[in-house]
């Protein structure tokens, strides 16, 4: 008999943050469409991978009769351009909201695969915060150069190919003159095979009378 032993739990595990424990709970009730013996656990999990908080799903069958569902969340390193996100593992997916991810940074390309953009993203992280430097935008342009926006609006360019030398490159230079007139720097271009150039704009100095 099909139907026999019928479902009559369903557990739901995981350190679950942007999840809705109910909603996950009612999709698999739904997919349960025999008792325990001829139940496809496959079937229930492919329709929760549908969901887009959801990387993983490990669906197994227990006794008395029953389902325990482990969700393993998406965590969300960065932006991935206007309307999507990018897990650590490098998807990139869509959720309903947005809103409350505005801190994060956000990443483009144009023409490097997502995984590729946060392996230069974790190197150049590591460098900036180093210096004390947060970051606002990082990914690649239409020409393929890889370009940083700091979030006090400095324009870094990284060039093509490689930015591992030109990262280290631009640390020295911070540590050693460039962190001294910082505020006043615009953009930095990294994009030359020894050297860089740094763009200022004038400050203005102000004198008052005692």
């Amino acid at each position: 008999d099909k139907d026999a032993m019928a479902i009559t739990s369903v557990y739901i595990e995981g350190d679950l943050e942007y999840t809705n424990v109910s909603q996950i709970k009612s999709e698999v009730e739904k997919s349960i469409d025999a008792g325990l013996l001829y139940l496809d656990t496959r079937q229930i999990r492919n329709a929760l991978l549908t969901e887009s908080w959801i990387e993983e799903a490990l669906v197994r069958k227990v006794w008395p009769p029953g389902l325990r569902v482990k969700i393993i969340e998406r965590v969300p390193v960065a932006k991935w351009g206007a309307r999507a996100l990018l897990s650590s593992s490098g998807a990139v997916f869509e959720p309903k909201e947005l809103g409350r991810f505005d801190n994060l940074v956000t990443l483009f390309s144009l023409h490097d695969r997502p995984k590729k953009v946060i392996e230069n993203f974790l190197m150049v992280r590591k460098v900036f915060k180093h210096c004390g430097v947060s970051i606002k935008y990082f990914g690649a342009t239409d020409r393929g150069e890889w370009l940083v926006l700091t979030r006090d609006e400095k324009r870094i360019n990284l060039g093509r190919g490689d930015i591992k030398d030109k990262l280290y490159r631009f640390q020295y230079a911070y540590e050693r003159e460039i962190n001294a007139y910082w505020p006043a720097v615009t953009r930095i271009d990294l994009r030359y095979p020894n050297g860089l150039t740094v763009d200022k704009r004038q400050v203005k100095e102000t004198r008052g009378s005692l």
